[in-house]
C-alpha cells in the first residue's frame, strides 16, 4: 500500500519536472520575443497566466513587463553561469515597488522579535506551548525531501487576485500543521484554513503580519483548525465565526518545537524528522525575489532588513555540481519559482544560513488523534489529492 502511493507520487513528481522545463522554455521564447514585438509577447504571457486587463491598465502593465524583461536580459547577460535564473514569471506585471508592497506590505513585522516575545510569555517549568529540542545528538542523512514522500499540501497563493493581505506567516503556520498531521497519520493531506488564523487568531495581526510560532499557539489554545473546504481563504480580513472556529476544527497540533538560533546543523537535523517552518529576509533582495524562477538562490546571507517572510522547508539535498540546497514551499502560487517552490544556498560561512532561513526555525508536532473523523474525507475533497486511505 504504502509502495503504491510512493509510486504515484514519484509519478507527480516526474510530471512537475517536465511541466516545470516546459515553463522555463516559455520564459525563454517570450523573452526573446519581447525584444522584437513587446506587445505580441505580453499578450502571450497574459494568455499563459491568465491575465485580463482593462484597457487603460493594460498600457501601464506592459510597460511594468518590458522593463522586468530588460531586467531579466540584464541578469542573463551578466551572471552566465548564476546558480539560479530570474525570469518572466507570474508576477511579471508588476513592478518592484507594487511587488514589495503586495507581498510584505508598508513595514513588514521583525518575525525573530515575535517569536521571542512569544517564548518569553511561556517560559514556565511546564510550558503550554513549547518543548525542548530533541534532535541535538543526531546525524542528518545526506538528503531529505518530504514532497517526495508525500507529506506536503500542495502550493497555495496568498494573494489571489492581487490582494494585499500579508499573511504568510499564516499560510507558513497553517502548512507546518498540515504537514505535522501528515506525518501522524501516515500521509493524510488535509488543507486547513488560513482565513481562520486571519480572523479569529488575536496573537497576530491578520493581513497585517504575525509569527507561525503564535498561529501555533493559537491552534493549540482553540483545539484544533477548520479544513480550508469548510472556511476557505477570501484574501482579505472579515469576520471570526466564533461557533465555526471550535465546533468544526478538525486537525489538532500538541505542541512547538523551537530549534537553535542560527544553526543550519540543527535545522538540517529537524528535517531528517519533519517538515520545519522557517522565516527569512526578502526586502534586502527583492528585485531577485520578484522574478525568480529556479535553482539555488545565492544572494548574501547579510540581512539589513527584518526577518520579513515566513515559509516553510520541506528537504534539501545536493546538486551534482556539488552546491548544497535547503528546499523551501513558499506561498505565492505555483507561478512562481520551482512551481511554488525554491531552493536556497545550504552550508555557507554566515550560521544564520542564506537570507536568514537557519535563523529561527520551528515545527509544530502531533501526538493525539484528531477531533474530527472525516477531517481527512475533507482535506481531500479540498485538495484533490490521493492519500493512503484512498488506495
Amino acid at each position: 500500500m504504502r509502495t503504491s502511493v510512493l509510486v504515484f507520487i514519484a509519478c507527480l513528481g516526474a510530471a512537475s519536472a517536465t511541466s516545470s522545463l516546459r515553463t522555463a522554455a516559455f520564459h525563454d521564447d517570450v523573452l526573446i520575443m519581447s525584444q522584437s514585438d513587446p506587445r505580441a509577447a505580453f499578450q502571450r504571457w497574459a494568455r499563459f497566466y491568465g491575465k485580463t486587463y482593462s484597457p487603460a491598465e493594460e498600457s501601464q502593465r506592459l510597460e511594468a513587463f518590458m522593463a522586468n524583461a530588460a531586467r531579466v536580459a540584464a541578469h542573463q547577460a551578466q551572471n552566465a553561469g548564476a546558480s539560479y535564473t530570474l525570469g518572466l514569471n507570474g508576477h511579471a506585471d508588476l513592478t518592484t515597488e507594487e511587488f514589495r508592497l503586495r507581498y510584505f506590505g508598508e513595514q513588514p513585522r521583525d518575525m525573530l522579535a515575535l517569536r521571542a516575545a512569544a517564548t518569553a510569555a511561556d517560559n514556565g517549568k511546564k510550558s503550554k506551548y513549547f518543548r525542548d529540542w530533541p534532535y541535538g545528538h543526531t546525524v542528518p542523512p545526506a538528503a531529505v525531501d518530504w514532497t517526495a514522500e508525500g507529506m506536503i499540501t500542495p502550493v497555495k497563493d496568498q494573494h489571489v487576485n492581487g490582494s494585499k493581505c500579508g499573511c504568510c506567516f499564516a499560510f507558513s503556520g497553517v502548512a507546518g500543521i498540515e504537514a505535522a498531521n501528515a506525518l501522524y497519520t501516515g500521509g493524510d493531506l488535509v488543507t486547513l484554513s488560513e482565513q481562520q488564523i486571519v480572523d479569529c487568531d488575536a496573537y497576530d495581526w491578520g493581513c497585517d503580519g504575525g509569527s507561525f510560532v503564535d498561529v501555533m499557539r493559537y491552534t493549540i489554545d482553540n483545539g484544533g483548525l477548520v479544513p480550508d473546504a469548510e472556511w476557505p481563504y477570501a484574501a482579505k480580513e472579515t469576520v471570526c465565526h466564533r461557533r465555526r472556529e471550535r465546533k468544526r476544527a478538525a486537525v489538532t497540533i500538541d505542541y512547538i518545537v523551537n530549534l537553535p538560533e542560527a544553526n543550519e546543523t540543527a535545522l538540517e537535523q529537524a528535517l531528517a524528522h519533519t517538515p520545519t517552518n522557517v522565516a527569512m529576509c526578502c526586502g534586502d533582495f527583492i528585485d531577485a525575489w520578484h522574478l525568480y524562477t529556479g535553482g539555488i538562490f545565492n544572494e548574501s546571507a547579510h540581512c539589513t532588513e527584518p526577518i520579513d517572510h515566513a515559509l516553510l522547508a520541506v528537504g534539501y539535498g545536493t546538486e551534482p555540481n556539488g552546491d548544497k540546497f535547503f528546499k523551501i514551499k513558499n506561498s505565492w502560487g505555483a507561478h512562481w519559482g520551482e512551481a511554488g517552490y525554491m531552493k536556497v544556498r545550504r552550508g555557507i560561512a554566515d550560521p544564520k544560513g542564506s537570507n536568514g532561513v537557519a535563523l529561527m526555525p520551528g515545527y509544530a508536532v502531533k501526538i493525539r488523534d484528531n477531533p474530527r473523523p472525516d477531517a481527512a474525507l475533507v482535506g481531500r475533497r479540498a485538495g484533490g489529492m490521493i492519500t493512503l486511505a484512498d488506495i
